[in-house]
Formats: C-alpha cells, sequence, structure tokens
C-alpha cells in the first residue's frame, strides 16, 4: 500500500465503525435473545447432555500428528506398512510389540526401513504418541534407550 492510500484506509475504517453505534442499547430498545430449550421426553436437555465431551482421537490421528510434527512438511501418515503402496511422502507404521506401557510402532517410508520407534497408548481422549525413539546409526549417539524399548527390534 503506498503512502497516500494508507491514511484513507485508516479514515475509512473509523467512519465504518462510527456508524455502527454504541455498544448499550438505547432507551427504549430491546435486545434479542434466544427462546429457552424445550425439554422432552425423548430428547436429553442440554443442561443433561455433558459438554465438555470431546471426540477421541484416533490411532491414525495419532499417527499423523506425529509423522505432520516430526517429517518434513508434505509427509503424510499412508497407513500399515504391510498394505502400503510406494509414497514419496508417505510414512507408514508396523506394529513391533505390545508392553506394558502400550503398542510399540515402527515408522518409516513404505518399503524402506523403519526410521524410529513410537510408544503408542490409548487413554481416556483416545490414542496417543507418549515417546519416541530413534535408534543411533553406526557411529552416531542415539541416547540412553527407553525401558518400553528393551528387547524390541
Amino acid at each position: 500500500m503506498d503512502r497516500v492510500s494508507r491514511p484513507l484506509v485508516a479514515l475509512l475504517m473509523v467512519a465504518a465503525l462510527a456508524g455502527c453505534g454504541s455498544a448499550a442499547p438505547s432507551a427504549g430498545t430491546h435486545t434479542w435473545s434466544p427462546p429457552e430449550p424445550i425439554a422432552t421426553a425423548s430428547d436429553p436437555t442440554p443442561a443433561t447432555t455433558p459438554s465438555s465431551k470431546l471426540e477421541r482421537i484416533t490411532f491414525e490421528q495419532a499417527m499423523a500428528r506425529y509423522v505432520t510434527a516430526n517429517y518434513p512438511k508434505g509427509s503424510r501418515y499412508v497407513g500399515n506398512c504391510e498394505t502400503a503402496k510406494p509414497d514419496p511422502r508417505g510414512v507408514c507404521g508396523l506394529k513391533k510389540a505390545v508392553v506394558d506401557e502400550g503398542e510399540v510402532w515402527g515408522i518409516g517410508a513404505p518399503s524402506s526401513e523403519i526410521d524410529a520407534f513410537l510408544l503408542l497408548a490409548e487413554g481416556d481422549t483416545g490414542w496417543q504418541v507418549a515417546d519416541a525413539y530413534v535408534p543411533a546409526f553406526e557411529g552416531d549417539d542415539a541416547g540412553p534407550t527407553p525401558s518400553w524399548f528393551a528387547g524390541i527390534e
């Protein structure tokens, strides 16, 4: 925007907002409010329906969120590695074990090697990635091996 149009836009915005009036209603005017809900025997009233009920996160959603957050932009979760087709932007999962803390899944490109291992746990809100571990390549140090990964490979 050039220098002349900025003040003009500001002036127009002030004029438009001034035309809206004040926030307080004038004397003698009524504000509209929605009608009260009518309860029926067959339908629960809004008061008895839990308002904080969240949708549960599915396993696929948890994996997709992890891939979106930790892989290059454009990567996506394409499902189980056993049935996934080769895809340059795809990341698949392969169940490796069930441990006390949850399920251990290896993830990587379809028809390729596993890049990392995830510990997925199912809780009250659904599935979530509880922990991730990337094993060290030759000469690298991956840090301490988590207890849930002991004996898996």
